[in-house]
C-alpha cells in the first residue's frame, strides 16, 4: 500500500502521462488512462474493459506514452574519406549539400541559434583502418524521411567530393613476396 501511494505521488508530481492518453505499460497493458489515484491508474484497453493497476506496478516496468511525442529524428549519415584528403573542406561539402536538401529541418535549439551552431553538425567519429569517418547529424521531420535523407545525400556529396579532390577509399593490400 505505501509503496502504491509513493508511485502514486511519484506519477502525480512528474506526470509521465495524464487523462485522456495512450500508454503501454510493459509488455502487459495499454490503453487510454481514465484516471490517476494515489493508490492506482485506471486504463480502459482496447476491448473497452477498465484496468486497475496499482501504481507500484506501473513505475516498475517502462511506460510508453504513444500520446506524448516528437516524430523528429536526429539522424546520423556517416561518410568516409581518404587519410590524405582535407577534412574541413570534405566537412564543408557535408553541411553545404545536407542544409539544402528539403528534407533536412532545422532541429537547432534556440541556444544553439543564438550560439550561430550549425544546422547539421559533423564531426570525426573514427580513424578507420582504411577512412576517417566523418558523422553528419541531420534533422529530419520523420521516420520516412530519415530513411530518405541517407540515399538521397550519398550521391550529391559523392559528386561534390569528386569535384573538390576528397577521397573516398577504399580498402586495398600490398603484397610481399619474399
Amino acid at each position: 500500500t505505501l509503496s502504491n501511494m509513493v508511485s502514486g505521488f511519484v506519477i502525480l508530481i512528474t506526470r509521465p502521462f495524464t487523462i485522456l492518453e495512450w500508454i503501454n505499460v510493459g509488455d502487459k497493458h495499454e490503453g487510454t488512462v481514465e484516471e490517476i489515484k494515489i493508490q492506482y491508474t485506471v486504463i480502459r484497453d482496447r476491448n473497452n474493459r477498465r484496468l486497475i493497476i496499482p501504481n507500484a506496478n506501473i513505475l516498475s516496468d517502462y511506460i510508453i506514452n504513444s500520446s506524448f511525442y516528437d516524430e523528429r529524428i536526429l539522424e546520423f549519415i556517416d561518410f568516409g574519406v581518404s587519410y590524405d584528403s582535407d577534412i574541413k573542406k570534405a566537412k564543408e561539402i557535408i553541411r553545404e549539400v545536407a542544409e539544402a536538401h528539403p528534407l533536412c529541418i532545422d532541429g537547432r535549439t534556440k541556444a544553439q541559434k543564438n550560439k550561430d551552431l550549425p544546422k547539421v553538425d559533423i564531426h570525426l567519429s573514427e580513424f578507420g583502418d582504411f577512412a576517417i569517418t566523418l558523422r553528419a547529424l541531420v534533422w529530419v521531420r520523420n521516420p520516412n524521411d530519415a530513411r530518405a535523407i541517407r540515399w538521397k545525400l550519398n550521391e550529391p556529396i559523392k559528386e561534390r567530393f569528386d569535384q573538390e579532390g576528397i577521397e573516398i577509399p577504399f580498402p586495398y593490400q600490398n603484397l610481399i613476396i619474399k
